[in-house]
Parts: C-alpha cells; structure tokens; sequence
C-alpha cells in the first residue's frame, strides 16, 4: 500500500468551565484516509466526552452534611441516623464543603483541624441548633482546638470550650479565612491564640489573616483571653464580644485583647471588663514590622474595670464611640508615631483610687526603652468627654508629650480645675479657667468650641453614662466628625445637632449589623480642622499638618490566595473600608486538579487507541 503523509491531526478543546485552551497533535502515518478521518473524529469525541464529563462534575460546593453524638461510633458512616462517636474523629474526614453537626452533650477529646475548605467552599463545624455542646478538655496540658499551619477558609460556630492546658483555641500560622462565632471560651492559659513563635520575632508558622470572631464569651482565662504573640495578625475583625475576668490569676497585668503585631484591625462592639490588665492592647511590637501607621478601629466599644489601662493604641487608630470607664491605669494611651483619632467617646470615673491615680489619657509619654520612634504623633480629639478622672482632691488631666501635635474642639472637661490638659513640649497646664476663658484657643487655635462643665450623666457611679436631661452635652457636637450611629445603635442626630460623648440623648437603641469579614466599614474623612495643632520644639519638628486632611496608605503585601494591594483612606465617618485589590494566583488544591486528571486520561486513551488502530492497519498489510 502507498504511504501517505498527512499533516499532524490537531485535535482542539473549546474552553470549558473557565479552563484554559488545551490543544495536542498526533501525527498519523501510513493509514488511509478513510481511517484516519475516523480515528481522528473517535479520539476527539472521547476526549471531549471526557472533558464534559469533568466539567459537569465539579466540587460540590454545598458538600456532604456529617453529624457527631455521644451515642454513634465512629465505625458509621457519620449520618444522622448513624452519626459518628467522636469529633476529632470526624474532622479528619471533611473535605471542602462539608459540615460537621455535633449534636448535645460533653465532649473531651483534642480537635486538631489539618484540612482547608475552599473559598467557594469552605467547611463548617458547628453545635447544633438548640443543643449545648460542651468540649470539657479536663485541664489536658497541650492546646485544645487546634488549626494547624495553612488551614483556612473553616466556621466554627456554637460552642463551649473550657479547661485546657494550654491554649483553648490555637491557629498555628497561615491561616485564613476563619470565623469563630458564638463560642464560650473559659478557663484555659489562653482564650484563642493566633501564631507560634516567641514575642518580637518571626513567627515559627506564618502570620494569621483574615479572622472573624463574633457574638461570643471569652472569660476566666490565666493570661490574654485573645493573643497574638508574636504574629503578625492582619485583617482581624472582632465583633460582639464580652472579654471579662481574665488574667487575673496570673499574677501580672494579661490583657483582655492583645495583638502584639498587626495591621488592618475591626474591634466593634466588644464589652470588655474586669481582667487583669489592659482591656485593649494593639500594636506593641508593631514597630519592628510596621513603617507605616496601622489601620485599627475601635468602635462601639465598652472598657471597664480593668487593672491596668483602658484602650492602648501603639501606632496609630480611630476610636470612636467608645466608653473607658473605672479603669485603674490609664484608660486611653496613644504610644509611638501614628495617626490617631478619638470621636465621639466618653472617658470617665477612672484612676479613682490613690494607689491608681494616672493621667486620663497619655499621647507619646516616653517610653523608657521606646521600639519605635515618639517624634510625630498627629492626634485629633472631638466631640468627647473627659470627666471625673482621678481621685478625690486629686484629678487627672491628659499628658501631651513633646512629639505629639494635637487638634481638638467640641469636646467637654470636668476631670481637673487647674489641669485639664499637660503640654509636655510647652510645660504648660491649661485648666477650666484657660480652656473656658479662651487663653487655650489663643494659643493653640484649640477648642473654641469646647465647654467646661458637669456632662450630668444619669448614673456615675453606676457606669451609666448617657446624658440626663439638660446636659450641655446635648446638641453641642460637630457633625462633620459625628459617626451615624451611637454606642447603643441609635442614629444620629436627635435634635438640632449631634450630641458630645457616646450616646445621643433620645435616640432609640438598634441593633447594629456585626461585621462579619473584612472589610465593610467605610471612611468618608471630615474635613480638615482650621485650628492650629499645638506643636513641639524644633529639636523635634513635628508636621503641622491637621490630623483630618485625608491621608492614602497603600499596603503592599504577598499572601497566597488574598489581596496583595489595598487602599485606604483614613480617618472616619462610619461604616465601610474602600479596597483596591489584586490577588495571586493560588496553588491548585486537590479537588481544582481532578478535571484536569480526566482531561490527561482522555489524552492518554485517545493516544492508546490511535496507536492500536495504526499497529492494525500495518498488521493488515
């Protein structure tokens, strides 16, 4: 038979479910043309069965439902008839998309969590609904629920962990995409700690991002009820939260929340109360990492009783309708270089006792073995009361150190006659009479607005610290720095205009929407004060520049599979961040790979069958 050559057979795919073009030839020789024709049209309809078949197989996103109870065995095949015995059990056996159910009771073995959901996909492990699921770790000395090095995208909701060893709940490094919602956390050395590591290094696993914890309890905890030691930790969102009663056992100040590291932080609506040391604690170490101001939030928040101090900002935030109150320390403390704002909040009835008598609020105090550098610290403070802080006889003001430069109006003092406010760089006190009497806005261009006078809370002593009736409070505020809402979710303004302090005197108390992932706030920056900042000597030279001229920080980072570029404009008005991103590309999980798999098997059996129609065809002549 003559031999005829043909030009290779190109057998193309079509794009199919959002995969790329695939082509391949295969070059046959010496079979008729008839044959050919039809081995050709053969081989492409397995390979394109065989893609469609992958194609109309995908991962299923909503994936199988499991379910854990004290009466199943883990020999089952984990149905709600015949559910599985034990949940450390269970969890090795989720896949992407899958949801763990543990059904009512107490429960003591180790979770250890080693498998990621997916974005589209992710896994749930909850309670279930209407049962009190327990996990009693019996004081075991290891961490308790664990998600080791790179597991993300998990919920984990609805249930009661106490009594570990070590760390309660642990994130490892790497992980991200988590949410923890409506946990009770107690009794164990920490609450939930995120990374691995010793303070002021690198972490041992990776840094922990994109974590949401809401509506939950964390209390009676030997140190921090939430730690990030030594992260860093970015993109961390806390939200409806009542951190109380830890850290006092250790002996030393344990914070109620601690982030020693990190960057991009929600902190709304967290009561937190009553622990041994400071009630909020972010940004310690960050300057070791951080050359730029970090982007935190506090809003909606309640810090009260804690030992130590109320609200420590180290470089840079927003605070705004916040209450410290009756902490023992001081309740506000702005540290290193930064950007900081305070709108809106209330600072009260703390430093009553002798032995805890400190300033109000300290903005770039020295700090004897300082991390980061205390020469340029831009604060602004508006719409806010200071009150009854101090003992007895014995009152605090606020501490401005030589490095800070300060704007602020519309705010009320009532703490201290002869001292409201300290300029460190100036050795100048300015007292009722000076800031009342105007000599404090003729020398810095501050507080032509403010008022010296009793804010007439309801309660003081109670902690109940709404305006009553005929405070001078009411109306008095700025609305170009007013937040939409108060601290009780009522809108505002009620009346001619917006109120000074926290709460809005007759607004109806809402509920607020929780942010549940990053980001969802968004800033619309007031405009830039008229005032002149106070500014120190020119050994420092601080900026003159008004804290509220807005500002663009753009934060480049490399993290697989999140955003690697963000905007933000800074400071506030309430309730939504705006984001520029671009994201790389991530590594191919197992289950992205299996369409894939097919399409190379398809591959491989039209090669197969192409060279045994051509072994035939020689075979025959």
């Amino acid at each position: 038979m003559h031999l005829i050559s043909y030009k290779p057979l190109l057998l193309y795919t079509s794009r199919i479910s959002g995969r790329k073009i695939i082509s391949t030839s295969v070059n046959l020789h010496g079979c008729d043309e008839y044959m050919v024709n039809k081995l050709g049209f053969f081989v492409l309809f397995s390979i394109l069965l065989l893609i469609s078949l992958s194609g109309s197989h995908p991962v299923n996103s909503s994936g199988n439902v499991y379910h854990v109870s004290l009466n199943g065995n883990d020999a089952n095949p984990g149905t709600e008839s015949q559910p599985w015995r034990t949940p450390s059990y269970a969890v090795s056996k989720l896949n992407p998309g899958d949801t763990l159910i543990i059904h009512g009771g107490v429960y003591s073995d180790v979770v250890e969590i080693q498998v990621s959901g997916t974005a589209d996909a992710p896994i749930t492990i909850k309670g279930a609904e209407g049962e009190e699921v327990i996990f009693d770790f019996n004081g075991i000395h290891s961490n308790c629920f664990i998600f080791r090095q790179g597991v993300s995208y998990l919920n984990v909701r609805n249930l009661k962990l106490r009594n570990c060893g070590i760390w309660v709940v642990s994130f490892d490094g790497e992980n991200r995409h988590i949410t923890l919602s409506k946990l009770e956390i107690e009794r164990g050395e920490s609450g939930i700690h995120m990374t691995t590591g010793h303070s002021g290094e690198e972490p041992m696993q990776g840094p922990v991002e994109y974590i949401t914890i809401n509506d939950s309890k964390i209390h009676d905890i030997t140190y921090s009820a939430i730690d990030c030691t030594p992260g860093p930790c970015n993109y961390l969102v806390f939200s409806n939260l009542e951190i109380y009663r830890n850290g006092i056992e250790a002996g030393f100040g344990a914070d109620g929340l601690a982030i020693e590291t990190g960057n991009h932080i929600v902190i709304e609506n967290v009561y937190s109360h009553d622990n041994g040391g400071d009630g909020i604690d972010v940004g310690s170490r960050n300057p070791l990492i951080f050359e730029e101001a970090s982007d935190v939030r506090v809003s909606r928040c309640r810090v009260e009783r804690n030992k130590m101090n109320g609200i420590k900002l180290w470089t840079g935030g927003v605070i705004e309708n916040t209450v410290m109150y009756d902490n023992c320390l001081s309740p506000l403390v702005f540290v290193y270089n930064g950007e900081y704002l305070l709108v809106n909040s209330i600072i009260a009835g703390n430093s009553r006792s002798p032995e805890c008598r400190d300033y109000s609020a300290i903005i770039g105090y020295p700090e004897p073995e300082a991390l980061g550098r205390q020469d340029d610290l831009k604060v602004g403070i508006y719409n806010t009361i200071f009150a009854f802080n101090g003992p007895l006889g014995a009152a605090t003001g606020i501490y401005v150190g030589r490095g800070a430069s300060l704007t602020s109006d519309y705010n009320i003092w009532y703490s201290r006659q002869d001292s409201e406010i300290y300029i460190d760089s100036t050795q100048q006190d300015y007292g009722w009479e000076e800031i009342s009497g105007g000599r404090w806005t003729a020398d810095t261009g501050n507080g032509e607005h403010s008022i010296v006078a009793d804010p007439m809370f309801i309660n003081l002593e109670a902690g109940d610290l709404h305006p009553g009736e005929g405070s001078p409070a009411i109306d008095a505020g700025a609305m170009e720095y007013c937040p939409n809402v108060d601290l009780d979710g009522g809108e505002r303004p009620v009346g001619a205009g917006c109120d000074i302090g926290a709460y809005e005197y007759g607004a109806t108390p809402t509920t607020v929407t929780a942010t549940t992932s990053w980001p969802t706030l968004t800033t619309t920056p007031p405009p830039a004060t008229a005032t002149t900042p106070i500014t120190t000597p020119t050994t420092v030279q601080p900026t003159t520049t008004p804290l509220l001229t807005p500002k663009t920080l753009t934060v480049t980072k490399t993290v697989t599979q999140t955003i690697t570029e963000r905007t933000i404009t800074q400071p506030l008005r309430t309730e939504t961040i705006t984001q520029t991103v671009t994201s790389t590309a991530p590594q191919p999980k197992p289950e992205e790979t299996q369409p894939l798999i097919w399409l190379i098997g398809g591959l491989a059996v039209g090669a197969l069958m192409v060279a045994v129609a051509s072994l035939i065809l020689k075979r025959r002549r």
